[in-house]
């Protein structure tokens, strides 16, 4: 399949809309660093970035389970979901924080990667403990892809773990058809009723879901 070929016009709006990107980006930064030496904005404390919008992110100070809007610098790109970061705040008149500005990003532990359209890998998350692949009883999961999402955890060095969900929808003979177990990944059977997921909590994971 051939792509498709932009004409002049079309290449004309595209690099118009990424410099006006580009612009509204800079006169962000520019206000940042404006409220920065104004003092504006609070001491600097570490957090982790929990949502990725663009230049906006969701950032948990640590110890505190509401997250902030954040801006980040110009100078900070690919954060990422997991990324450790060093972000201030500002507060109203109340002394909440309402937003937050980032201003340096942590060493990552691990990077979860997966190629664009031009095939340059990119990273989506960062610092993941364990990636958890969720599949479900209805409908049949497919074994190929399974085994694919499994060769990928390994060749990032992240621990998988299979969740074999809805196992309230198992036939009555146990569902010999249905994978138990794993000889690449602990299995962990879940269902909505009962609530078990002790096992898996106390670390960061990043879950793709198989199709259903």
């Amino acid at each position: 399949m051939t792509k498709r070929k932009l004409n002049r016009q079309q290449r004309w709006r595209i690099e118009k809309i990424q410099a006006e990107r580009a612009s509204r980006a800079t006169r962000l930064d520019d206000k940042d660093g404006e409220k920065l030496a104004a003092g504006e904005y609070g001491p600097e404390q570490p957090g982790r970035v929990v949502a990725h919008f663009g230049r906006t992110l969701d950032v948990r100070a640590e110890g505190d389970d509401e997250p902030v809007r954040c801006h980040m610098r110009a100078n900070l790109e690919g954060l990422v979901t997991g990324d450790r970061v060093i972000w201030r705040g500002r507060q109203d008149a109340e002394g909440a924080i309402v937003e937050g500005v980032v201003v340096a990003r942590g060493e990552r532990t691990s990077v979860l990667e997966r190629p664009d359209a031009r095939g340059q890998l990119k990273p989506v998350a960062a610092n993941i403990d364990q990636i958890l692949i969720v599949f479900a009883v209805e409908p049949e999961p497919h074994p190929n892809l399974i085994d694919r999402y499994l060769v990928a955890a390994e060749a990032t060095g992240i621990a998988p773990a299979l969740v074999l969900n809805k196992i309230d929808l198992l036939p009555e003979d146990g569902g010999a058809g249905y994978p138990h177990h794993h000889h690449r990944a602990p299995l962990y059977p879940a269902e909505c009723r009962s609530g078990r997921a002790d096992r898996l909590t106390g670390n960061t994971r990043v879950r793709p879901r198989t199709p259903q």
